[in-house]
């Protein structure tokens, strides 16, 4: 997703935030007390507390919070099956 922050992706255990500077990488192991705002006023955003080296508060505005929101908890849980490299999978048939 596109936000106003930067473009938003979840790949491989790994929330990417890419910026027009750099990209963040959050570790989904490390994402805690993940929430949304919805609020008129507060805007809308998902919010998390990040356990890397620093522990931390970090906000993402989004236009679908309540998506990334469930995306991620699932992603957390291991609802989603392990991407494999197709082109490792045919070599491994030969």
């Amino acid at each position: 997703e596109d936000t106003p922050a930067g473009k938003l992706e979840l790949k491989k255990d790994r929330l990417i935030l890419t910026t027009n500077v750099n990209p963040q990488l959050y570790e989904l192991t490390r994402i805690f007390g993940l929430e949304t705002k919805n609020g008129f006023f507060s805007g809308k955003s998902i919010q998390f507390t990040y356990s890397g080296l620093t522990k931390r508060q970090i906000t993402i505005p989004t236009e679908n919070p309540n998506k990334w929101f469930t995306v991620i908890e699932d992603a957390k849980m291991g609802k989603y099956p392990k991407m494999t490299n197709l082109g490792e999978r045919y070599s491994n048939l030969n």
